[in-house]
């Protein structure tokens, strides 16, 4: 028995959802890891003044496709932070054995600091300003994040096994 990965490289910026997350339901959650990937963050560590209205439209247009397809782990960009946050499911926090998604991020491999304004929610779990990268190994039971620093240090980890059925 194994785990399948399907990842999807979603355009945030495109408000029709409808043929990225098409390609998504083609895949049986129940075996497969979705993950997704994009650019600006729903759930972002850092305040950026405006950025922060951007992360709350963001969530309201994004967060129910990606329920809907049951992702696992969305990888955030853009405002170069470490981070890792609770499982979230329908905008709010839920149990580890729930369905949701865990968000990580946010690159940050060699830029320079730039960070000022440092949130702290009920959304994030784990966060540094740490320059980091995550490694994703699939294992028969999903699939294994590690985040290491610039001088090879692990720094966080997860496993993240495919969301149970609703």
């Amino acid at each position: 028995d194994h785990t399948e990965v399907s990842v999807l490289d979603l355009s945030t910026v495109v408000h029709d959802q409808a043929t990225q997350m098409e390609w998504l339901k083609q895949h049986d959650p129940q075996r497969h890891n979705h993950l997704a990937m994009y650019h600006d963050s729903l759930y972002p560590y850092v305040s950026a003044g405006p950025r922060e209205a951007d992360a709350l439209l963001l969530r309201e247009q994004w967060s129910p496709p990606i329920d809907e397809a049951r992702v696992s782990v969305a990888f955030e960009n853009h405002v170069h932070a470490f981070k890792r946050t609770h499982k979230i499911f329908g905008g709010k926090p839920v149990p580890d054995h729930e369905q949701g998604t865990v968000y990580v991020g946010d690159g940050r491999w060699g830029t320079p600091r730039f960070v000022t304004n440092l949130l702290q929610n009920e959304f994030l779990n784990k966060t540094s300003i740490d320059n980091h990268f995550w490694l994703v190994e699939a294992a028969a039971t999903g699939v294994q994040l590690t985040a290491y620093n610039l001088n090879g240090d692990e720094i966080d980890e997860l496993h993240a096994a495919p969301n149970p059925a609703s």
